[in-house]
C-alpha cells in the first residue's frame, strides 16, 4: 500500500513545528624513505576549525566516488594538487604512541586548515597512530593500564577534529603481537562507544601474511576498514630490481594479496578491504640493463612526480609479467627505477573493483605532483556519483520502501554513537521532523538525480 497519504498528512505538521533548515556555512619504511624528500608542512598556518555539523550538512550533497578512496597525508607533504572530490578519507600521518600509551610527535595536530577543507568536501579525517617497535607494541596491547591511557589520550586528539583513527603498527611479528590486534581493536571500539564518540577504526595491514602471524578475518570483525599495504614487494633490502607493487608474477603479488592472503576477508566482508597502492617507486644501481637485474646498491625512493619527469628523458619500459613500468639509464653503472603510473595503478584499481573491495588508497598524497594522471586513473574506475540522501536502500529511487526504513529510524530519534545513521538527512545526529521534511521533498521527486 502506498504511503503517500501518510507523507502528505505528516508533512504539514512537521513543517509547522520545525525550525528553518540550518543555513549553509560560510607508513613505516616508506615514512623513513620519503620523509626527508619533501618539505615539512607548516601546521602554524592552520586556521580556526569549522563547525563539523555545518560542514557535513553542506558537503553531504557533493558527488563522490562510488568506492572508498583513502589517501595518507604525511606531515612532510603538502595539500597542493589534492583532488578532494575524489577522496573519501584522508589519513593524517602521524602521531606516535609508546609502550605506556603516551602520544608523541603530535606534528602540530590539529591541522585545522586540512580538517576544514576535508569537511567542506565530505572527506573524513582519520588520525594515524604509529609504532614500529614490536616490543613496545606488544606491551601496549597487553597492558590494560597502558591501553586505557592510550585510549584516553587518543580521545582528546579525536575530539580535536578527527572522524576516526588508523592504527599503523609494523615490524617483526616474531613476538606474536598481531595475535593481540583483534582484542585491542575491540577494546578501542568499546571505549569510544561508551564515550558516545563516533570514531571509525582503520588498521594498516601487510600485503603478505608471513608465518601466518595475522588472523585477518578476526581483525576485520573489529575494524571498519583494513588498509592493505599492497606495496614494498621490492625495496631497499632487495637483491634484484623489481616493482614495488606487481599485480601479477612471482610467488607473491597484489592479486595474490587480495585473492589468497585475504581470502577469508574477501569471502565475508570485502567491503572492509581498502587496497593501498604506491604513488612512488625505487631506484637501484644494477649489474645489467635487464629487468630484475641483480642489485649493486639501493639508491633512493622516487616519487611519481619525479619519475614522470625522468621517464621522459630515459624512455618508459613495460614489464608484462608484473604489469608495471620502469626505466633505466647508464652512467658509471646501470640505474633502474621501478614505479607505478596511471596505467599500472588503473589495472590494480580495476582488479580491486572486480573483487568487490570497499575501495583503494595510496601512499602518499603529495607524491603525484601537479599532474592529474593518477587522479584520472581513480576517476576512470570509480566515477563520482551524486548523492540521493533519502534513498535509504540505495536503489536510486525514493519510494515506499525507503519510507519504511525512515519510519523505523524516526522511532529511534537519536543516532547511535558509532555506525551509520542514514536517515539523519540534515546530519545533526537526530532523526526528527526536520529530516522528515527533507525526506518528503525527495519522495515527491521519486527518482534520484
Amino acid at each position: 500500500m502506498s504511503v503517500v497519504p501518510a507523507i502528505a498528512a505528516l508533512t504539514a505538521a512537521a513543517v509547522a513545528s520545525t525550525p528553518a533548515p540550518d543555513p549553509t556555512p560560510a607508513i613505516g619504511w616508506s615514512q623513513r624513505a620519503h620523509g626527508p624528500a619533501l618539505s615539512p608542512r607548516d601546521p602554524s598556518s592552520d586556521t580556526k576549525l569549522a563547525s563539523s555539523n555545518q560542514s557535513r550538512q553542506t558537503s553531504s550533497l557533493l558527488c563522490k566516488p562510488t568506492q572508498k578512496v583513502f589517501g595518507f597525508l604525511p606531515y612532510w607533504s603538502g595539500t597542493t594538487n589534492i583532488r578532494w572530490d575524489l577522496l573519501s578519507h584522508v589519513g593524517v600521518f602521524s602521531l606516535g604512541v609508546d609502550a605506556s600509551g603516551n602520544l608523541s610527535n603530535t606534528i602540530g595536530w590539529p591541522w585545522t586548515t586540512t580538517i576544514n577543507t576535508a569537511r567542506a568536501n565530505n572527506v573524513k579525517v582519520i588520525l594515524t597512530i604509529t609504532n614500529f617497535n614490536p616490543t613496545q607494541v606488544l606491551s601496549l596491547m597487553t597492558s590494560t593500564t597502558a591501553r586505557n591511557n592510550f585510549f584516553s589520550k587518543l580521545r582528546t586528539q579525536v575530539l580535536a577534529g578527527a572522524d576516526g583513527v588508523c592504527i599503523d603498527f609494523e615490524g617483526s611479528t616474531s613476538n606474536g603481537w598481531p595475535t593481540q590486534v583483534p582484542a585491542f581493536l575491540q577494546a578501542m571500539r568499546a571505549y569510544f562507544d561508551q564515550q558516545r564518540i563516533p570514531c571509525e577504526i582503520h588498521i594498516a595491514t601487510p600485503a603478505v601474511n608471513w608465518s601466518n602471524a595475522w588472523n585477518f578475518s578476526a581483525v576485520a570483525a573489529q575494524a571498519d576498514y583494513l588498509f592493505i599495504m599492497g606495496y614494498d614487494f621490492y625495496g631497499s633490502w632487495s637483491t634484484a630490481s623489481g616493482p614495488s607493487a606487481p599485480l601479477f608474477g612471482g610467488s607473491f603479488n597484489v592479486d595474490n594479496t587480495m585473492r589468497t592472503q585475504y581470502a577469508s576477508v574477501l569471502t565475508t566482508s570485502p567491503q572492509k578491504m581498502i587496497l593501498g597502492t604506491p604513488w612512488y617507486g625505487n631506484q637501484w644501481d644494477t649489474s645489467t640493463s635487464a629487468a630484475y637485474s641483480s642489485v649493486l646498491a639501493f639508491t633512493q625512493s622516487v616519487t611519481f612526480a619525479n619519475a614522470a619527469i625522468a621517464v621522459g628523458t630515459h624512455g618508459r619500459q613495460w614489464d608484462t609479467s608484473s604489469r608495471t613500468p620502469w626505466y633505466r639509464w647508464q652512467d658509471s653503472t646501470w640505474n633502474q627505477v621501478w614505479y607505478d603510473d596511471a596505467e599500472s595503478l588503473g589495472l590494480k584499481y580495476a582488479r580491486a573493483k572486480t573483487y568487490g573491495l570497499g575501495g583503494v588508497g595510496m601512499w602518499a598524497l603529495g607524491y603525484q605532483g601537479a599532474t592529474s594522471a593518477l587522479w584520472d586513473a581513480i576517476a576512470a574506475q570509480f566515477p563520482p556519483v551524486c548523492p540521493c540522501p533519502a534513498d535509504l536502500n540505495n536503489d536510486r529511487s525514493v519510494d515506499d520502501s525507503d519510507f519504511v526504513l525512515f519510519s523505523a529510524a524516526y522511532e529511534l530519534l537519536v543516532c547511535p554513537a558509532s555506525g551509520s545513521c542514514t536517515a539523519d538527512l540534515n546530519v545533526d545526529d537526530f532523526v526528527d521532523d526536520a529530516d522528515f521534511v527533507l525526506f518528503a521533498q525527495a519522495y515527491e521527486q521519486l527518482l534520484c538525480p
